[in-house]
């Protein structure tokens, strides 16, 4: 992220999300504190994005997320969320695969945290939608730790943040064993069921 975007975050956005919308976050001792590292989290709203980054504000110049072009985004945004968060934004049906992955490689070399939300989609269900094994793919490739992470909404609307433990790549493992292990912690740490094999 932008230097500049990240002040205006930690001085405002951050205050106003730890005040009036965040419960609680657990689990902070389970982020690495050498390296880079892939964080996978479930997604329950647009929110969510800027709660990651109020989990590792610390580092906030390092966090990039894997991002889906929202057609429903006026251009003006669009322009606004690239220049100053720079994702890494792939439009469906469009860019491919390993050109996302290589991106991905890229910027991990660069020793940023690649955010990704294996959903793809906003889910407001209580269980999972079934993931793309995307991330798993990134972390063997990278040879990363995945970090999970499960966001909650609690009964007074407020947003409850749980970090797991890191998962590291076995060289040994597929990449879709991998996977349903990422996607069984997030299940875990977001308490939603994840019914896929």
């Amino acid at each position: 992220m932008k230097r500049t975007f990240i002040t205006v975050n930690k001085l405002f956005v951050f205050s106003l999300l730890e005040r009036f919308l965040v419960e609680e976050i657990k689990g902070k001792e389970n982020i690495p504190q050498k390296g880079n590292f892939i964080v996978a989290s479930n997604h329950l709203d647009t929110m969510d994005s800027w709660l990651i980054g109020l989990v590792f504000k610390n580092r906030a110049e390092d966090i990039c997320f894997v991002a889906r072009r929202d057609k429903n985004l006026k251009q003006i945004w669009r322009v606004f969320i690239d220049f100053f968060a720079q994702p890494i934004v792939f439009e469906q049906g469009k860019t491919s695969r390993k050109e996302i992955l290589k991106e991905v490689i890229r910027r991990a070399k660069r020793g940023q945290i690649i955010v990704f939300y294996p959903e793809g989609d906003v889910n407001k269900k209580r269980i999972l939608l079934k993931g793309k094994n995307g991330v798993a793919e990134a972390a063997k490739k990278t040879r990363l730790p995945v970090l999970p992470l499960g966001i909650r909404k609690t009964k007074e609307m407020k947003r409850k943040i749980i970090i797991g433990k890191p998962l590291y790549p076995d060289p040994q493992e597929d990449v879709n064993g991998f996977f349903k292990k990422i996607m069984l912690e997030i299940s875990k740490l977001s308490g939603k069921v994840y019914p896929y094999d």
